[in-house]
């Protein structure tokens, strides 16, 4: 069932971050399996001594056999934040202190009942406390790491070192325990003597007591013993700077003043078994001496001992979180930034929104409308939890974002099994708990946000139209606007580099219901002569348009129409550009039965070499059977004067595309100067894109928004890529955006001004997103979706 419902319903997870009980503990995200071994691999580190547990009181020492008692790790765990206990098969509620951990069986039991509810599993880990030397394993009460207070008065605190040697090792001193062999101050071996009542170190065999054999314990023995000495000599206290240490019979040399001062304390001293002996309340000769190995240390505050009880609280070093699943889904199959919902993913998201709608068991009866799943031959009733779906939270698991979601599910064939009987399939029914993960975080919020909310999505919310080459990419333009054979009324043909003629022919293609291919000089490539044959076939009534003269399309080109697929073109050519813009102008427009030219409405003017602004102007222009007509850079022409006069009136708008280094200063005023053109506005930015955006704040309704858009490249290059786009963008009523690497501020801003969003209009749907040609920045199309909430 995992397994299938992992396919069936693919999910992702959220979970809840907790936060460490020490600066240094980390929380860790992981899969029960790999939670589970790291528990049994943390539960084989132990103690030495198999009785001790590393705890105070009534659990520090292993009982009945619990082995795991004896880790030098104890583990508890909580489930959705309370502490849990396993007993048997039973779940009791206790505190993380009050007990010695769990085993591993304990946990795997925890694991078992919380899956079926879908529930959040942390495990804590603690560190009971240990010392490893050599190879023994010694619990942390005896052997702290803590460190110890010395007095604030006496950075060396001489009376440390005086309390541990007379009052320990030497007990009462008078008897050098038999566990110790040497004291060693600056690598010399010393032994306690007294002078008087006042204990001193002395070198090692050496009978005299001198200034050059011995130092005192302290400053006050020093100025005491050096009224003693014969010959007023002067004995020195021990200087701290001076390492002082202990070897013991066992060979273990322990440093008393390497870094810090403390007192030993000989209530705990630990053997090479790990078995720990008071060394107050016996001597060394109990057949242990050659076997202490360590001890545990005190804190001491001006001289004084305040606590023998230096047992550190156990702390929780990792937490492990599990978030038990049934099901996995990877949003990536299911939805990206860059390419919006696949059809599995669509499905995915109306399926389990309709799955939130519906209860399994309804009015005390099989819900007839409950929602269905179909996988590997078998069929799931699946009804979602709605809460978990809208208070999902995303988390970042790894380089992974998810959220989870939990839902109902019962087989099918056991429903049909029980037939009528309601409280077998309520009994049958189980919680299953569903991951979805993705790549982002956007990926996965637009996600969750879409089925929490109920909004139903469509496949390819953005189209990549983009083939291998310019040619396959209007293939692909083509194929998209015309997806039935035959449906196209004409085919427009351009030169391979004739961007601007082919700018400046989208209103005619939109015109002609025709999509705009493209041609080599000498001939038309096979893939192309594959497209032109689906869109037409042998329909003699149909005929290809080529634009431009035989400077851009040779003649061989018309001739393969006819050898190949026998059918007939028409040329719409000019000795220049212009002049072939006037020509494609002219049928746009057409004339009256008197054989007048008839009166534009919109006229949109652009220069000779500004291709980017054709290009924005090429959609609106197609949208609303307006001409293009392409001018000089520096001024009008005669001819253009006069033809944009003579498809003018008073109602005529004309709009020239681009600023001045583009279409000069003088090209307005010409404009302005014509008798019948009285309504004249440049429409421009500082550069292309922002060109680019003034076109959209100019013909785009902010009430009534396109419903999506064309995205193409802006470099003037790669512009004949985008070529096609014109007509189809026009015929959908969408803008197109030109960006290569970046948009520009105010792009972003047209963009959510003028297209639909999810939000403002999730009634009529998402916005349709075109992205024309290969190479655009992702950068480009993940602004996009941000601004429209895709």
């Amino acid at each position: 069932m995992k397994k299938q419902l992992a396919v069936l319903m693919a999910a992702a997870t959220a979970v809840t971050t907790v936060a460490p009980v020490v600066a240094n503990a980390a929380t860790i995200n992981t899969s029960r399996a790999d939670a589970l071994a790291k528990v049994q691999e943390a539960l084989k580190v132990r103690y030495t001594d198999p009785a001790v547990t590393g705890l105070m009181g009534k659990n520090s020492l292993v009982t009945n056999g619990k082995e795991f008692m004896n880790s030098v790790y104890k583990f508890a765990v909580k489930v959705d934040g309370k502490y849990q206990k396993a007993e048997k098969d039973d779940v009791t509620f206790i505190k993380s202190d009050d007990y010695a951990g769990l085993s591993l069986s304990d946990i795997e039991s925890i694991l078992d009942s919380a899956v079926l509810t879908g529930k959040q599993v942390e495990i804590e880990k603690y560190d009971k406390g240990f010392r490893k030397v050599g190879d023994n394993i010694f619990a942390n009460q005896y052997a702290s790491f803590q460190r110890y207070a010395i007095d604030g008065k006496d950075d060396n605190d001489v009376q440390t070192i005086k309390y541990m040697i007379t009052k320990a090792l030497y007990i009462d001193g008078k008897t050098k325990p038999d566990y110790l062999d040497k004291i060693i101050y600056d690598d010399k071996s010393y032994e306690l003597k007294k002078i008087g009542n006042t204990p001193v170190l002395s070198l090692e065999g050496v009978n005299s007591v001198t200034s050059a054999n011995a130092v005192a314990l302290n400053t006050a023995d020093a100025e005491t013993i050096n009224k003693d000495v014969a010959g007023g000599e002067k004995i020195q206290p021990v200087n701290l700077s001076k390492v002082l240490k202990l070897k013991l019979k066992s060979g273990v040399e322990i440093v008393i003043n390497e870094k810090e001062n403390f007192v030993l304390n000989f209530l705990a001293a630990v053997d090479k078994d790990g078995k720990v002996h008071n060394l107050f309340a016996k001597n060394a000769g109990n057949g242990y001496a050659d076997k202490i190995v360590d001890f545990g240390k005190v804190e001491t505050k001006d001289g004084e001992i305040s606590s023998y009880d230096i047992a550190t609280h156990p702390e929780v070093i990792d937490t492990y979180i599990v978030q038990q699943y049934n099901a996995v889904y990877n949003v990536k199959d299911i939805y990206t930034v860059a390419d919006g919902y696949t059809a599995k993913g669509a499905d995915f998201v109306n399926n389990m929104i309709d799955a939130i709608a519906e209860p399994i068991i309804k009015d005390g009866k099989l819900n007839p409308n409950a929602k269905e799943f179909n996988f590997d031959g078998k069929r799931y009733i699946v009804s979602v939890d709605k809460n978990s779906v809208k208070n999902a939270k995303l988390v970042k698991e790894g380089d992974k974002a998810v959220f989870y979601v939990t839902a109902d599910v019962i087989a099918k064939n056991d429903v049909e099994t029980m037939g009528a009987d309601v409280k077998a399939i309520q009994n049958k029914i189980t919680k299953q708990v569903i991951r979805i993960e993705a790549d982002s975080e956007l990926e996965a919020s637009t996600v969750q946000r879409d089925i929490a909310n109920g909004n139903k999505v469509v496949a390819k919310r953005r189209n990549v139209l983009a083939g291998a080459d310019r040619f396959k990419t209007a293939i692909e333009i083509s194929k998209s606007a015309y997806e039935k054979d035959g449906s196209a009324d004409a085919i427009v043909l351009v030169g391979q580099y004739s961007t601007v003629d082919g700018l400046a022919a989208a209103p005619f293609a939109k015109k002609a219901n025709a999509p705009i291919l493209l041609s080599q000089y000498k001939k038309i490539d096979a893939d192309t002569i594959a497209e032109i044959k689906r869109l037409i076939g042998k329909n003699s009534a149909k005929k290809v348009y080529i634009i431009g003269g035989e400077n851009t399309i040779s003649k061989d080109v018309e001739k393969q129409l006819i050898d190949e697929l026998n059918i007939r073109s028409e040329r719409i050519e000019g000795k220049d550009r212009f002049e072939t813009s006037r020509k494609l102008a002219a049928t746009i427009v057409g004339k009256t039965q008197a054989g007048q030219m008839n009166k534009a409405q919109k006229v949109f003017v652009v220069g000779a070499e500004a291709e980017p602004d054709a290009m924005s102007a090429s959609a609106v222009a197609a949208r609303d059977n307006a001409p293009i007509v392409v001018v000089p850079k520096t001024q009008l022409d005669t001819a253009s004067k006069v033809f944009l006069n003579n498809i003018s009136d008073a109602k005529t708008k004309a709009f020239l595309i681009g600023g001045v280094n583009s279409a000069s200063e003088q090209v307005r005023k010409d404009l302005v100067a014509l008798s019948n053109l009285v309504n004249v506005k440049r429409v421009a930015g500082s550069d292309r894109q922002e060109t680019n955006a003034a076109v959209i704040n100019e013909f785009y309704s902010d009430k009534t928004k396109a419903p999506g858009l064309f995205v193409a490249k802006s470099d003037t290059k790669s512009l004949v890529d985008a070529l096609a786009a014109g007509p189809v963008a026009g015929n959908a009523g969408v803008p197109i955006v030109l960006a290569t690497n970046a948009l520009t501020d105010s792009q972003k801003m047209a963009v959510r001004n003028h297209v639909v969003n999810y939000k403002t209009q999730a009634d009529k749907g998402y916005a349709q997103i075109f992205e024309v040609g290969m190479g655009i920045n992702s950068a480009v199309m993940s602004a996009i979706y941000n601004i429209l909430g895709l």
